[in-house]
């Protein structure tokens, strides 16, 4: 369907933001949600329009993937048998001597998973950039940054120019359907700083100013594993081979030397203290996994307004440990729900991750009080807060994106029992039907509209 006028009916709307409406509807008009509210009031007043009745289906915001990396979506079958720094140059071995070509087709097949799923924006760290372009070409929304390393802060000038020359030839060469989104600002391109220990504390402080000065949000990886602890810290053999693995490109000597005369670690600091020491926490900082952290490193994040990726089975995958998401929610910080990788997951569906969570978290706090409300609003209302982009997205109110993914129960009828809407979308089986983008369908009938 193109973009037009038209009415949605089904069993359940979920607005998110509002309770759940029993036989809804919602009008849209054009790219925007213009009404909700009972079929039964919006039939009567907008008979002459179009109708698509989905029965029993759930009606749903789009979902926001928080996290992921779309070039590595095609090394689905990478061994996760293994901790974080051994996995990570298998991953750089599965991609090596990669063209854009490959990395453009692997960003793709990813990009239609998570439109398949129900996942209307996405964030994404790409390597290669590539993923701005499966996006666009696939129809959906999102903040692309692309990766940044510089460890050695005599060189920080140099690996930022190189980077701004990356950012600068992806928009020269573009596709047109990139040219568009770029444009009208349904994809906006940024920088990730990988992690604490690949970018040092003056190139992360540059781009921390070059992003407040671009409007834009920085996307990190942060406190994932006790070895990225201990180096910030102290030090760490494990990370030190990895980085003289994965920078092979210089003498291994040199690389050495280069690390031991590194002296903005070695502090004692967390690598939440560690960012906190240098002034590179803020509001715009959307940073990646957090398990590591303590009572201390969470009020931290709370205070500096930093938002979280909560990507539970990536960090169960890769042996990295749970996060402390409720007492992240409990301290007010804004947590949305990432996949990571199709190589460190099994999926790149988002409603998959929340069912993890909302079990994970009950097994490790019997008293856990998140229910699958929370976890629908992790995945919708909460990750667009934690984006700035909550007055547009996350929700189905008036004024806001027609973006929604509407799904159908595999069972007909009602669960047994009492059971909230949210339940029958995170607790059991559904299956896609429809996802629309600002009005448009880009999945439509469990199928992508663009093949």
């Amino acid at each position: 369907m193109t973009n037009s006028r038209f009415v949605i009916t089904s069993k359940w709307i979920l607005p998110v933001t509002g309770p759940a409406i029993d036989n809804g509807a919602l009008v849209i008009d054009n790219n925007h949600i213009s009404e909700v509210g009972t079929r039964e009031s919006i039939i009567s007043r907008y008979s002459d329009l179009p109708l698509r009745d989905y029965g029993e289906a759930l009606v749903v915001p789009g979902f926001i993937n928080m996290h992921s990396h779309l070039d590595y979506s095609e090394s689905f079958d990478l061994d996760c048998n293994s901790s974080l720094f051994d996995w990570i140059p298998k991953l750089m071995n599965s991609v090596e001597g990669w063209a854009e070509s490959d990395f453009l087709r692997s960003a793709t097949f990813g990009a239609r998973l998570n439109a398949l799923s129900g996942t209307t924006f996405v964030v994404d760290s790409s390597y290669s950039g590539q993923s701005a372009n499966a996006l666009a070409a696939t129809g959906l929304k999102g903040i692309v940054g692309i990766e940044l390393f510089g460890l050695d802060e005599t060189t920080w000038e140099k690996s930022f120019d190189a980077w701004l020359a990356r950012r600068e030839q992806l928009i020269e060469n573009s596709s047109p359907e990139l040219n568009t989104a770029l444009d009208n600002g349904s994809i906006r391109l940024t920088c990730a700083p990988h992690a604490p220990y690949t970018v040092c504390p003056p190139l992360f402080a540059h781009v921390r100013d070059w992003s407040a000065q671009h409007g834009l949000p920085l996307l990190v990886h942060l406190a994932e594993s006790p070895d990225e602890c201990a180096w910030i810290s102290d030090r760490s053999e494990v990370i030190d081979r990895f980085l003289t693995k994965v920078m092979s490109y210089r003498p291994e000597a040199e690389l050495r030397d280069m690390i031991a005369r590194i002296t903005w670690k070695g502090r004692g600091d967390s690598p939440v203290g560690h960012l906190a020491r240098f002034d590179l926490l803020n509001e715009r900082l959307v940073a990646a996994h957090c398990i590591q952290l303590d009572e201390k490193d969470i009020a931290t994040l709370s205070r500096n307004a930093v938002a979280v990726a909560h990507c539970p089975r990536s960090n169960a995958r890769l042996r990295n440990g749970l996060a402390p998401l409720l007492a992240l929610r409990q301290a007010g910080v804004k947590v949305g729900l990432g996949t990571d990788s199709f190589a460190s997951n099994d999926d790149l569906n988002l409603l998959n991750d929340g069912s993890f969570a909302l079990n994970i978290h009950r097994a490790v706090n019997p008293l856990s009080t998140l229910d699958s409300n929370d976890v629908l609003s992790m995945m919708t209302i909460s990750a667009a807060e934690a984006l700035g982009i909550a007055d547009q997205v996350g929700s189905l109110e008036v004024g806001k994106r027609a973006d929604l993914s509407i799904w159908r129960p595999w069972s007909k009828g009602s669960p047994r029992g009492a059971c909230e809407p949210a339940d029958r979308l995170i607790r059991f089986p559904t299956r896609i039907e429809d996802v629309f983008v600002d009005g448009k369908n880009v999945v439509e009938g469990g199928r992508l509209r663009n093949n």
